[in-house]
């Protein structure tokens, strides 16, 4: 189902092996993540939308912006969820499918748990003839585990050697703004560890939040999650995004 423009994205399952990689390594500290208003495509003679399947984490929020290619306007927009075939809209969906112009904004996701796949209907009367109902499934993971998507970083992975302190700035690439303070966790291999690994908390200035620092790691694979609010007058509203990184942490004593 997956077409082009797919959200599977780069990740862990696409970089080299930790192992294999030269020295030395550049090791940056300032990092970019993507943002942005979640923009997908659909021609009228596709069931499924162009981005399928698109992946999210749980405790992300937001909704979709669809234009539907070939078609003057849009009308009666509404939005279904469904979660192993029971609609989960009511508990799921918030607020109210809108259109214009040959665009269409969905409701907004909420409350998604993972690891699980849902699947979303994007039903609209087009050119006041027909009326197509348009699929988007939907992947979420959790933040611990290292898939996502285009939750990542850009900048990644990340390298630190046992014993060291990082503290890494991450700006939001096609944001607006950030609507509250952010807040970050720490994962080592499924397992919570953000009051042994992260020291502080997350603070920011415009676009760009500094991350509490990452301390006291020992040889391992950790995902760091930050959670943000964006382009919201108010906590309430917005987009709910969460950007991770995964650092490779070694022993001092290892020869790569």
């Amino acid at each position: 189902m997956a077409g082009e423009g797919s959200d599977v994205g780069p990740g862990p399952s696409s970089w080299p092996d930790p192992n294999a990689l030269p020295m030395p390594l550049v090791r940056p500290t300032s990092l970019l993540a993507f943002s942005g208003a979640k923009r997908l495509g659909t021609g009228i003679q596709q069931a499924w939308l162009d981005q399928n399947p698109y992946h999210m984490i749980e405790g992300e929020s937001f909704g979709f912006v669809v234009t539907y290619k070939g078609v003057t306007t849009v009308a009666s927009p509404s939005n279904v969820l469904y979660l192993d075939g029971t609609d989960v809209s009511s508990t799921s969906l918030t607020g109210t499918a809108s259109a214009s112009g040959n665009t269409v904004a969905t409701k907004v996701l909420q409350s998604l748990l993972g690891p699980n796949r849902y699947l979303l209907t994007t039903t609209a009367t087009c050119d006041t003839s027909h009326t197509y109902v348009k699929k988007l499934m939907i992947i979420v993971h959790d933040p611990s585990e290292e898939e996502g998507g285009r939750s990542w970083v850009g900048n990644g992975p990340q390298w630190m050697v046992e014993g060291e302190s990082m503290v890494y700035t991450i700006t939001l690439h096609g944001a607006h703004s950030i609507s509250n303070t952010p807040t970050a966790k720490c994962y080592k291999d499924g397992t919570d560890v953000t009051s042994t690994n992260l020291s502080g908390v997350c603070t920011y200035s415009g676009l760009a939040v500094t991350l509490p620092a990452l301390t006291a790691v020992t040889a391992g694979r950790y995902v760091v999650a930050l959670t943000v609010i964006v382009d919201s007058s108010s906590a309430s509203a917005g987009r709910t995004e969460i950007h991770k990184l995964l650092v490779y942490a070694q022993n001092a004593e290892d020869e790569i």
